[in-house]
């Protein structure tokens, strides 16, 4: 190495040093900012569980309807239809999960999936009492 390039490599440290100084005091008196926070990922149970799901038909055969009546029938028209439209934007997800997991090792949700199973949880724990369990019947 020649003396110009060690001088060009030590002005560089130099002004390398200078700027990582300057920025040094600028922010030393100033409250520091925190690095954005990593997405939490999901837990790898729930992770397992979208990439387990298996579409199934439904209703799953004509014998699941053919004692019902043709207005009953409509209804389950109707049902199968909102069925088969969660079932297809379920697909989209899934695949969105399962691209995630391939890339990265996880599927990354955000803060508000926790904020709303906090609140899905208070719901079901203040609802749950409430559920008259009388008409069912439990095995042994």
């Amino acid at each position: 190495m020649d003396a110009s390039a060690v001088a060009s490599a030590d002005e560089a440290k130099k002004t390398t040093a200078a700027a990582a100084a300057a920025d040094v005091s600028t922010t030393a008196g100033s409250e520091q900012q925190k690095p954005p926070a990593a997405a939490p990922p999901l837990a790898q149970g729930y992770v397992d569980s979208i990439l387990a799901f298996e579409r199934v038909p439904w209703p799953v055969s004509d014998d699941d309807v053919k004692h019902l009546s043709p207005e009953q029938r409509r209804e389950i028209d109707k049902m199968a239809a909102l069925h088969k439209v969660l079932d297809d934007d379920f697909v989209v997800f899934q695949a969105e999960v399962s691209r995630q997991v391939e890339d990265s090792g996880c599927y990354v949700v955000d803060e508000s999936y926790f904020a709303n199973q906090a609140k899905l949880d208070a719901l079901i724990k203040e609802e749950w009492p409430k559920i008259d369990w009388s008409g069912f019947e439990f095995g042994d």
